[in-house]
């Protein structure tokens, strides 16, 4: 899918997920000063963007220390693998800068609405419904900082992906294995 070529509203299966920083009011008080804070999330965010667009994904919002951002269902692979190393990545570099904080992340599969939302300046692609909350309502805590895949999406991946997750109930859900 050519998330650049998206101009009215269709529906379409996608990879959904969201991430963000645990702990992060504890980051934005160690840093006093706006614009320090500003530039780290500056930082984070251009390395978000440049990994997610090289692996065929799309950032659909930056909001603070967290994001929206979704694969096509022909990237799922591809998308889950990218995430497990921008987390990687992410929480290698708050550790360069002194902070300890991991990442959290959940993934969902299903299909949502995609299209432009908006108007002017501030009209900008989107994605919204069902599988959308529920990528952003898996559950959030008590999972060491791993990335959190619903069943749907567990389901839509290879075997050697699946390989780098396990089974964690109630609720179902599967988690990366520690690296």
């Amino acid at each position: 899918m050519d998330f650049s070529r998206v101009t009215t509203p269709q529906r379409v299966s996608l990879l959904i997920s969201f991430l963000d920083i645990q702990g992060f009011l504890g980051i934005s008080q160690k840093l006093n000063d706006p614009l320090d804070l500003f530039a780290l999330l500056d930082d984070l965010a251009k390395m978000i963007i440049h990994d997610v667009d090289a692996s065929s994904g799309r950032v659909i919002k930056l909001i603070g220390d967290s994001a929206l951002v979704v694969y096509p269902e022909e990237a799922i692979d591809r998308g889950v693998n990218a995430l497990l190393a921008l987390k990687t990545r992410l929480e290698e570099d708050l550790s360069r800068r002194g902070f300890s904080n991991r990442l959290r992340m959940t993934a969902h599969f299903g299909e949502a609405a995609i299209g432009l939302l908006g108007e002017g300046q501030c009209r900008h692609l989107d994605v919204l419904g069902d599988s959308v909350n529920t990528a952003a309502m898996l559950e959030r805590t008590g999972h060491g900082g791993r990335l959190i895949l619903s069943p749907q999406a567990f389901r839509r991946l290879s075997s050697s992906t699946r390989k780098l997750f396990h089974r964690f109930t109630p609720p179902q859900v599967y988690l990366a294995e520690e690296r």
